[in-house]
């Protein structure tokens, strides 16, 4: 269900690109207990998608659960959003730090390339790292991640 409404978000697979209808499937997947389902609705209601206002707080909320349910997508934007200071949560680097290693390890690319950037820099609590920081670059950008690819040639890896 949530994949079919990833399809319809983005008019794949031959369907009309659909934000309502994918909003819908969301939610259908979220009914079922899904995590992704969690996650993509908690991105519909951050960017004020498929005729959901723009609300932030119900998006941490969706991250959470999602994350709760162990669903990389909901840590990486939680971090996000702690990173930021959005959705009622205060900008704080030590948890966006905590929720990039989290989505980390388990997989996540998006994960990866903030984590990195955050040893590059030297926030959250991390040691200004090159080392580290290019490991987790190198990791993401093995899985695509073009950020991660843009950042190893910056820093002439």
């Amino acid at each position: 269900m949530s994949n079919l409404g990833v399809m319809y978000a983005k008019g794949l697979g031959g369907l009309p690109k659909d934000e309502v209808q994918a909003v819908s499937w969301f939610r259908k997947a979220v009914d079922a207990g899904d995590a992704n389902g969690m996650g993509n609705l908690g991105f519909a209601y951050e960017n004020g998608r498929g005729g959901l206002p723009k609300d932030e707080m119900q998006a941490v909320s969706w991250y959470r659960k999602a994350a709760d349910a162990g669903n990389s997508y909901g840590m990486f934007h939680l971090g996000f959003m702690y990173e930021n200071g959005h959705g009622g949560l205060p900008k704080d680097d030590t948890q966006a730090v905590s929720w990039y290693r989290k989505a980390a390890d388990a997989g996540d690319a998006y994960g990866m390339f903030r984590l990195g950037l955050m040893y590059e820099n030297g926030r959250g609590g991390l040691p200004k790292d090159d080392v580290q920081a290019v490991n987790w670059y190198r990791k993401a950008a093995a899985l695509g991640n073009e950020k991660a690819q843009e950042a190893l040639r910056r820093l002439g890896r």
